[in-house]
């Protein structure tokens, strides 16, 4: 799991378990990997980190969502309205992931992915923890 840090002028990422290296960050990013990285427990933990006084007040979550996978989808209707604010980004790699693939490459079956719309979310951790 990468969380970032950032703050003015630049931004560090640490690759490790969220729930073993959470540093105080102003935002905090990713998207999940069902089963091993959920939104929901992210969350929970960061709230949980909050009321400890371990990460600032004002820290945001912004959360990304493939609207086409089920798991991300399910995510997305449960938290929306903890949303402060959200943006849907469409994207449309397809041709490009069957150039890049030669066909009969294994790979090649993930193109049907490649285009899409994804939903970002930015929550306020604070709002979480009442």
């Amino acid at each position: 799991t990468v969380l970032m840090h950032t703050t003015s002028r630049n931004f560090s990422t640490r690759c490790a378990r969220y729930q073993d290296d959470t540093p105080d960050a102003d935002v905090y990013t990713w998207w999940q990997a069902v089963p091993r990285l959920r939104n929901e427990a992210v969350l929970s933990h960061l709230g949980l980190l909050q009321r400890e006084g371990r990460i600032r007040a004002s820290a945001e979550a912004v959360v990304l969502f493939d609207e086409s996978h089920g798991p991300d989808l399910s995510s997305l209707r449960r938290l929306h309205r903890h949303f402060r604010w959200s943006e849907r980004v469409r994207f449309d790699e397809f041709a490009l992931c069957l150039h890049l693939l030669p066909p009969g490459h294994p790979d090649r079956r993930w193109c049907k992915r490649a285009r899409g719309i994804f939903t970002v979310g930015g929550l306020d951790v604070a709002q979480l923890v009442q």
